[in-house]
């Protein structure tokens, strides 16, 4: 949790003082419960470090079998590096990201199994990982931004626990894989 820390204060430190940021939200996540957004600061022409926070939280009764509750957490920090960008920080990149990401389910049946016992369920998952990324970020001359990218690396620390009513307790190792993606549209503020 003091690396996080670090780097949170290192990427926002990063914003004081610098005269060109794109601001940046996730149309695609909302489609799905999910707000993301996203901060890209300009350190020079070649390469910017963006802050990017999301969450999504959803909630539901289907009305039969009972109540579904979902939360979902990612921090991710990105270094850009731009190859030869025309407006500065922007055109083709490649880059590197740090994640941080936290996904919890929960179910609560008002129902009886058939052994005359209440299902509840919970399920947490938390990961963190580091991985490489390409994009591509088109600045529009009306400041408008949108900005691509995908990227794939691995979870350095992993954390995944399933635990019900019925005395299920499971702990998985997933594979270490991390995808990453973005599709960003924003705004650029400053020069």
């Amino acid at each position: 949790m003091k690396k996080i820390t670090l780097l949170f204060i290192l990427c926002a430190s990063a914003f004081i003082g610098t005269s060109q940021i794109d601001a940046t939200v996730n149309p695609i996540g909302l489609l799905f419960g999910t707000f993301g957004v996203g901060g890209d600061v300009a350190l020079s022409d070649n390469f910017s470090t963006e802050l990017g926070i999301g969450f999504g939280s959803r909630s539901f009764d289907d009305g039969l079998s009972g109540t579904y509750k979902y939360t979902n957490l990612s921090v991710e920090a990105t270094g850009k590096y731009y190859l030869n960008p025309d407006n500065g920080a922007d055109k083709f990149y490649a880059g590197a990201f740090l994640r941080y990401i936290n996904r919890g389910y929960s179910y609560d049946s008002p129902q009886t199994t058939f052994e005359g016992v209440e299902y509840n369920g919970d399920y947490d998952q938390t990961r963190f990982g580091l991985g490489f990324l390409f994009g591509y970020k088109i600045v529009a001359n009306s400041n408008f931004v949108f900005d691509f990218n995908l990227g794939a690396g691995t979870s350095i620390a992993d954390s995944f626990k399933y635990a019900d009513s019925v005395g299920n307790d499971i702990s998985i190792d997933w594979p270490g894989l991390m995808i990453v993606g973005k599709l960003g549209v924003g705004y650029r503020f400053g020069s």
